[in-house]
């Protein structure tokens, strides 16, 4: 005896700006196929009152697992529980019997439809078609069934006249509209839903309407947003930045499941920084090496340094360029101390140098004395002031400036390679209050770049005496002005002291500097990564001509080589550059 039976339950997601409160009717799904979720058969012995459900997939049988929340039957793949049939009665040619369904999903459920059809064998049939849609079909509609709950029960008759055992087909579908995959295009930052009964192209206006509509996380996508929308395959826009979540659509107000999607893969680490090749531009007037080099309002400094194994106090200006190419080297107000083994640094219109040494062969002396020179607006510097010392004498000290402090790292004091710090005030007129300590850097170290950035403190190679340093470190600044622990970071290609260096959007960048008696030509540099960390080092470009005790700084994109000596101990005036891009 052939009988269909067919459960169609339409399963779906309350969306929160686009649930159809619409009851659902039958044959509303536009002659498409729905789609099969499970397959289950009953096998009714009605002289015996016997109901019982099976799961058919594949075609193998197997008895159906019990729910844990009562006497249900689950379909795995369907994520229901029917009630085991109860109540079941035979009497005068008609079999009856009560289910329910439960929802044990954790989205809700717009509808459930529960029909059956028979074959062309009319011994059994419906024992009540007027609660259906015609001869052989039995409908019974429902609404808003939320996670986890069960419909009340509800009876089944059918008119069985012959009394013999015989076997029901069901099967599980969903009509709605069905999502599949999800996949993310990161690099063109859109989505594209994969899935079946998605709908034709709804057309321009009603992509995102209430009946028909693509929603992420509760946001209905808009109309210029959906790229394409097929029934098997809708695309629409959705940037790296968007946090996973769930996605779901909306045909013909059927909405799907919601489906979830992950976040984007983060970004590969970016290819390296590139410096241009190198070219000179305009010499100092004087050669020198161990001296200091700083960029600020458009101007080039040149500070200090020796000469011939006397210290400076000469200080040189020269304009910066578009081209990277600078102007004229200009004298403008000199150190109040003779000054080498110095690094300069610029922070609210004044420029700062600390420390270092000063005198000349047989006569050198390590300085703590600090000055300070305001920045006219013409380039031209005021007269240096000679501030607070520093506790320690510094020479070749690592020097940076934030958020109101001016930080010395490290040095020599002419005994001993330091790994001391200290910090001082800087007031609004330029002065700086007493010095204090710091947190010490990792070990002894002089000669060795020092630049800020977004509250971390970056040191980069130097040397003790015995061994040039390759490593970098990095430490943060703490809101009351402290450095916090430092940080191992990845270090340099070559190991390298005296050199010069600098920052340009977010990018670090070094050249020149030597290991002893070995000078160093390729330039180096790195990515500063979100959290402060830095990506691997990059060979860069070779110098023209290997210098060491340079002075170094960044401008508007270019970095500059200043001065410094060569292989021969000989005083250079020249200066070269090379863009970071």
């Amino acid at each position: 005896m052939k009988i269909r039976f067919i459960i169609i339950l339409l399963l779906s997601t309350f969306l929160l700006c686009t649930r159809s409160n619409e009851p659902l009717q039958p044959g509303t799904q536009g002659g498409e196929a729905p789609t099969l979720l499970a397959r289950m058969e009953a096998r009714i012995d009605p002289s015996a009152l016997s109901v019982k459900l099976w799961e058919s997939e594949d075609a193998t049988l197997q008895p159906m697992s019990s729910h844990s929340e009562g006497s249900c039957v689950t379909d795995k793949k369907g994520k229901a529980c029917f009630a085991e049939p109860s109540g079941v009665t035979y009497k005068e040619g008609v079999l009856s019997f009560s289910t329910s369904v439960k929802n044990l999903t954790t989205e809700p459920w717009t509808g459930v439809n529960l029909s059956f059809t028979s074959s062309d064998d009319e011994a059994v049939s419906p024992a009540n078609p007027s609660n259906g849609v015609g001869k052989g079909s039995w409908f019974w509609a429902l609404h808003g069934i939320s996670a986890g709950q069960e419909t009340s029960p509800t009876t089944l008759s059918l008119n069985v006249p012959q009394g013999k055992p015989f076997k029901l087909t069901l099967e599980l579908h969903s009509g709605n509209p069905d999502i599949e995959t999800i996949e993310r295009d990161c690099e063109n930052e859109t989505i594209t839903v994969k899935g079946k009964n998605l709908g034709p192209d709804p057309k321009k206006g009603n992509r995102a309407t209430v009946s028909h509509n693509i929603v992420i996380n509760g946001r209905v996508i808009q109309e210029d947003e959906v790229l394409s929308w097929e029934d098997t395959k809708i695309t629409a826009c959705l940037g790296r930045g968007a946090t996973e979540g769930f996605v779901a659509v909306t045909k013909s107000g059927q909405p799907t499941w919601k489906k979830p999607f992950d976040k984007c893969p983060p970004p590969p680490p970016p290819s390296c920084p590139t410096l241009s090749q190198w070219s000179a531009t305009s010499s100092l007037n004087v050669s020198r090496q161990m001296l200091a080099a700083v960029a600020a309002n458009g101007w080039a400094y040149a500070v200090g340094g020796i000469n011939n194994g006397t210290t400076l106090s000469l200080v040189e200006r020269a304009q910066t360029n578009p081209d990277g190419s600078l102007g004229p080297w200009i004298t403008t107000s000199s150190l109040n101390v003779s000054r080498g083994n110095i690094h300069t640094v610029f922070y609210n219109g004044y420029l700062y140098v600390a420390g270092g040494t000063s005198g000349y062969p047989g006569k050198y002396s390590q300085l703590s004395s600090v000055e300070y020179a305001k920045i006219n607006p013409d380039g031209t510097l005021g007269s240096w002031t000679l501030a607070t010392s520093m506790n320690q004498a510094r020479y070749f000290p690592g020097l940076v400036a934030y958020n109101g402090w001016l930080y010395a790292l490290g040095g020599w004091d002419g005994y001993t390679y330091l790994s001391s710090s200290e910090r001082a005030p800087i007031n609004a007129d330029g002065s700086i209050g007493n010095w204090q300590a710091a947190s010490p850097i990792p070990y002894g170290n002089e000669a060795f770049v020092a630049v800020v950035n977004n509250g971390w403190i970056y040191i980069m190679g130097g040397w003790d005496g015995v061994t040039t340093f390759g490593q970098v470190w990095r430490a943060q600044i703490s809101a009351d002005g402290n450095i916090g622990e430092w940080i191992s970071e990845t270090s340099l290609n070559v190991p390298r002291a005296g050199f010069g260096g600098g920052i340009h959007e977010g990018k670090i960048c070094v050249g020149g500097g030597g290991q002893w008696t070995t000078l160093i030509l390729p330039a180096e540099c790195t990515f500063i990564r979100p959290d402060g960390g830095l990506e691997t080092w990059c060979l860069e470009p070779e110098l023209p001509a290997a210098a060491a005790n340079v002075g170094g700084c960044a401008s508007n994109g270019w970095l500059y080589i200043v001065g410094g000596n060569n292989s021969i101990s000989q005083n250079l005036s020249t200066v070269t550059k090379a863009q970071i891009q």
